[in-house]
């Protein structure tokens, strides 16, 4: 599955102001959280927009619940996006994933995996057999086995590629349409520290109707020059309208 998650460089730049300006807001800076989003006529996994959640912060740790999430899903499927997954700064704190942010991904991949799965691809090489083939065009090969009930799209790079041996079927791959989903968890800090990214990604069973091979893993972040429009003095209030101080994470 793909280790890079991409956002364009107007998303990641809004990400980071947050982060900053909240020391603007309060006499030190806290954790922020919120969406990552990309709209949903895009059709893609690329994040376009970081979205703010409300939410009762404190200077140091901060858990986000997945209440604090999915309540403001319903606005923000209403403006035309899809939830590509969540952002949190650190404050001052470096950027990484502490064990409570894996629970959190967790429950993020629940809430919102089915609305962003997309078709891929699979290719598996050298499937077992014996088969026995029905038609072919090119190096586009269909095969069957009755045995195990297997009725499969094949390819080969060249028909010449394709050996056969006790009829089985030697260099030739099968290739599986399958949905696939990913979710993000970026982190960043008021420091501008490099971010740091995990991604959650599962295989959707039509069938049963959920997820396997649920796998989270470190990612990398591309980078892509795209352009955003926001105000500097509009975040500062978004900010004091939406984040509130945790008196008593502070006794």
């Amino acid at each position: 599955m793909n280790n890079t998650a991409t956002i364009t460089s107007g998303a990641i730049t809004k990400a980071y102001l947050y982060a900053s300006l909240t020391e603007q807001v309060f006499p030190f800076p806290v954790e922020l959280n919120g969406y990552l989003l990309s709209p949903k006529h895009m059709n893609d996994r690329v994040i376009r927009d970081v979205h703010l959640v409300p939410a009762l912060v404190g200077p140091g740790h901060y858990l986000f619940h997945p209440t604090d999430i999915s309540n403001e899903a319903e606005k923000v499927y209403r403006q035309g996006n899809n939830i590509l997954g969540i952002w949190h700064s650190h404050a001052r704190l470096s950027t990484f994933h502490s064990h409570d942010d894996n629970i959190v991904l967790e429950d993020v991949f629940e809430l919102f995996a089915f609305d962003n799965k997309i078709k891929e691809k699979r290719i598996v090489p050298n499937p077992p057999g014996p088969f026995s083939i029905s038609t072919y065009s090119g190096n586009i090969w269909k095969i069957t086995d009755k045995a195990s009930g297997l009725n499969a799209i094949i390819e080969s790079p060249t028909i010449g590629s394709v050996s056969f041996a006790l009829g089985h079927l030697y260099g030739i791959k099968e290739v599986k349409e399958t949905y696939i989903s990913e979710v993000y968890s970026l982190v960043v800090n008021a420091d501008g520290e490099k971010p740091h990214l995990e991604i959650m990604s599962g295989e959707f069973n039509n069938r049963e109707g959920n997820f396997f091979s649920i796998e989270k893993r470190r990612g990398n972040l591309k980078i892509i020059e795209e352009g955003l429009q926001f105000d500097k003095k509009d975040m500062l209030e978004e900010i004091t309208q939406k984040v509130s101080l945790d008196i008593e994470g502070f006794i």
